[in-house]
């Protein structure tokens, strides 16, 4: 299911929130060598779980939520971001998300870490940052409905649903993801 909208206007403007897309979206055209970019800053800004282990490379936590493997992994991640960011955004004002994302984003990084702290893997995504937006908007808009396409086989329909459904079955397919394919280097 992809959320296209929810049936929660924002009052303000989601300066923050258009401000990292469009990071991530420049971080991405930069760093993919199929759109002329860098991939040796890729390698150098992604999280290596083996760096953080001996102290080194520390700006990798930080960095690496800047960073995307493939189209569809920004695609998806600035998709959520927009869809709930300017709610949340909205709600805790503009330097409180732009806090709560990054913190959120830091906090996705120890698990990946404990996991294989001596992996060379390169982790990056905003996977962390975009839970915790998740989680937020669900935790302070539990009612709230989302507009979600859903490709089933060849049927595609656009239907209604309590943003919380699509929010856990997220957080269901993360878990899922996670457990099935370890050192995948996606955060």
């Amino acid at each position: 299911m992809f959320p296209i909208r929810d049936h929660n206007p924002s009052e303000r403007t989601p300066y923050v929130t258009h401000a990292l897309i469009l990071l991530n979206v420049a971080m991405f055209l930069i760093t993919m060598p199929w759109a002329g970019g860098q991939v040796e800053l890729w390698h150098r800004l992604a999280l290596y779980p083996v760096a953080i282990a001996h102290g080194d490379w520390l700006w990798g936590l930080v960095t690496h939520m800047f960073l995307h493997a493939g189209i569809m992994h920004i695609a998806g991640n600035i998709l959520f971001l927009g869809v709930f960011g300017d709610n949340l955004e909205d709600q805790i004002g503009r330097l409180g998300f732009l806090v709560f994302y990054l913190a959120c984003g830091l906090a996705g990084a120890p698990g990946p870490i404990a996991t294989d702290p001596m992996s060379d893997i390169p982790m990056v995504g905003a996977s962390g940052a975009i839970a915790g937006v998740m989680g937020g908007y669900l935790l302070m808009f539990p009612r709230a409905r989302v507009d979600v396409i859903a490709i089933i086989i060849v049927i595609i329909r656009r239907f209604t649903i309590p943003a919380w459904v699509l929010l856990l079955a997220w957080f269901g397919i993360q878990l899922l993801s996670s457990a099935s394919m370890l050192n995948d280097g996606v955060a």
